[in-house]
């Protein structure tokens, strides 16, 4: 939200993360409800827990799919339908290889210009924690895993949290975002992210 996105941006991510799914989805629906059929939709980490700086827009795409996979699963269960999201931290993939450092650094060329000076004495500190983080990402294969298990398991989980954050496993992460107070997982973000705002 800090960046200058502009609006076709922040469309264009809801198209495809968002409105291409709903729709696609729709499409299908008459012949899953037929064939009992099953839905695997890919979230992410960031659709349980929003970080500074890498994508507010993003991170929101992710949650809206959070609310519609649970909500479909709700409706179409009763049908005989089953919908599953599975939810990666990071995974190795093209971005987080070849571009992450571009990537990066895009975040930070969007900062509105007031925000520089703010964010500046951070962004470099945060730059740096994301790369580490990013080198200890996880094999594609776990992502694969459990896209198989929900396509093919009697009964496939409605929620697969996988991959890590650094060297912590997501789902542990995402046990303690539920069980801390906001306040506390908002200064264990920003330890983790070796941010200190309030030396700025």
């Amino acid at each position: 939200v800090s960046t200058q996105s502009t609006w076709d941006w922040v469309r264009s991510i809801f198209e495809v993360n968002v409105f291409g799914l709903v729709s696609i989805t729709q499409k299908f629906l008459p012949l899953l409800r037929q064939q009992k059929g099953r839905v695997v939709n890919i979230g992410s980490l960031a659709g349980l827990m929003g970080t500074p700086f890498l994508g507010a827009t993003y991170s929101a795409s992710k949650f809206a799919i959070e609310g519609l996979s649970d909500s479909l699963r709700r409706e179409v269960e009763p049908l005989g339908v089953a919908v599953s999201l599975v939810e990666p931290a990071a995974v190795v993939s093209e971005i987080l290889t070849s571009k992450k450092q571009t990537w990066i650094d895009d975040v930070y060329a969007r900062l509105a210009p007031e925000l520089g000076a703010a964010y500046g004495p951070a962004a470099a500190k945060f730059s740096a924690k994301v790369a580490e983080m990013l080198s200890m990402a996880s094999s594609p294969q776990v992502t694969t895993d459990v896209i198989v298990h929900a396509l093919t398991n009697r009964h496939p989980e409605p929620r697969y949290i996988v991959a890590k954050v650094g060297p912590v496993p997501a789902f542990i992460l995402v046990r303690l975002a539920w069980l801390l107070p906001d306040r506390l997982m908002d200064a264990m973000v920003e330890a983790s992210c070796s941010l200190n705002f309030k030396r700025l």
